[in-house]
């Protein structure tokens, strides 16, 4: 269907000409870590750059479950495709006061951010369980077996259920919240709006300090009980403001390229809703994931299309990476070039093919590696431009650019060619990245 929906996109009325096709097609999907490049989405975006439609695709949403090569979800990884992660913008967060107590002990009392989607509507006292294990007999157990007792009644049911640190936290809070559970209280911080994809975790969501944790689960164990209060949600300002958001996946592609390229806001955008309230008055709501953040890049490339109507898929591409603005302390991996930059992009007088570059996995001291990219004057002036090519600083890495000056008529291209040299091979080292500017 996806196929589909892309060859339509280039060709809609079907009748083999291209001329009336769309500029950009956003990829709404995205496939859990398949970021493959030579794949049958990768080469259809490849097809569709190549007939002037840029497609535009989210990183994924599975950056707290990525393995240490990334995340990235399909058709993400795709080479010609314009990959967003989602970035979190939010001025303030909500918060709810929570208080546990043990007896007459007071184990905490402080406000803690909403990790899910849901915040309580009124205060809330509950006594706080821990559901059973996950392993009976060495065997594992179904999903939910554990959040119920052997005779089939719920072990949750009106209660906040104590869960420990997971890789899937959305997962367990969904299995206790459809055994009945009130809320869920997650052993460690869990950042406000971590788990706000899954709108199915259908109840409050916090995350307690580790030591809290450990004596709940202690008190817990010597029958005693221990009860969790949460207060009317309020706001704080958000400590993760201009970060990348914990769920965006993050890179590199399978291919080793560079993936996301771009990230732009994808936590709790407001958007329009289907239907009308009771009285009839417009509905709103809000979204997040990198597909957000993907919706909003594909909507300011349309706006850059109709801003200058003569750049090309590729080109076009170039100047959203390009002019991206980098984000303060965030990996390369998770935010690319940086955060989308409209009003850079609509000024920009060059563009990269391609907008990134992948040298690969360097393996040996003395190893190098070349690669060529064409730089294209888009602006409607002769450039005189110097050539600068930063490593990110590590002792033993260099990469040299040539020529080192360019001069570019309007419309005209010309090929710069990078070599990437490993001196030495420094230890516990992951991805080196940098960055090429034309000054």
């Amino acid at each position: 269907q996806l196929l589909a929906g892309l060859e339509r996109a280039v060709d809609p009325d079907g009748d083999g000409s291209t001329l009336d096709g769309a500029r950009v097609a956003f990829v709404g999907l995205a496939e859990p870590f398949a970021a493959f490049a030579d794949g049958p989405l990768a080469r259809a975006a490849a097809g569709a750059a190549r007939l002037d439609t840029l497609v535009v695709a989210p990183a994924g949403n599975d950056g707290l479950a990525g393995p240490g090569y990334g995340s990235i979800a399909g058709p993400g990884g795709a080479p010609a495709a314009l990959t967003v992660g989602a970035l979190d913008a939010r001025k303030r967060t909500p918060v709810a006061r929570v208080v546990v107590r043990a007896g007459l002990r007071v184990l905490l009392d402080e406000e803690l951010p909403l990790a899910g989607a849901v915040a309580p509507e009124r205060a809330l006292t509950l006594e706080l369980v821990r559901p059973g294990a996950e392993a009976r007999s060495g065997l594992r157990t179904e999903p939910l077996a554990r959040f119920f007792d052997d005779a089939g009644y719920s072990l949750v049911a009106g209660r906040a259920a104590l869960l420990e640190r997971s890789t899937v936290p959305a997962e367990a809070g969904r299995r206790a919240a459809l055994a009945g559970a009130e809320a869920v209280v997650v052993e460690g911080i869990v950042p406000a709006g971590a788990l706000g994809l899954d709108e199915r975790v259908a109840v409050p969501v916090v995350g307690l300090p580790a030591a809290v944790a450990s004596e709940a689960r202690r008190t817990i164990a010597r029958g005693a009980q221990v009860t969790v209060s949460l207060g009317s949600p309020g706001f704080a300002n958000n400590p993760d403001r201009r970060r990348i958001a914990l769920f965006s996946s993050h890179g590199l592609a399978f291919g080793s390229g560079v993936k996301p390229e771009v990230t732009a806001p994808g936590v709790e955008l407001v958007t329009a809703d289907t239907g009308r309230n009771e009285d009839q008055s417009a509905r709103y709501a809000t979204i997040s994931g990198s597909s957000a953040a993907a919706a909003l890049v594909a909507g300011t490339a349309a706006v850059l299309v109709q801003a200058r109507p003569a750049l090309d898929a590729r080109a076009l591409k170039g100047v959203l990476v390009g002019t991206a603005a980098p984000l303060a302390g965030a990996p390369t991996s998770g935010q690319g070039a940086g955060a989308i930059d409209a009003a850079g992009a609509v000024a920009a007088e060059v563009a990269a093919n391609p907008a990134t570059v992948a040298f690969g996995a360097a393996d040996q001291a003395g190893w190098q590696s070349i690669r060529r990219l064409t730089v294209v004057n888009v602006s409607t002036r002769r450039l005189r431009l110097s050539v600068q090519a930063d490593p990110e600083g590590i002792r033993g890495i260099a990469v040299t650019a040539f020529p080192r000056e360019l001069r570019l008529r309007p419309g005209r291209g010309a090929r710069l060619t990078l070599r990437a040299r490993v001196a030495f091979l420094p230890r516990r080292l992951g991805a080196v990245v940098g960055s090429v500017r034309l000054l």
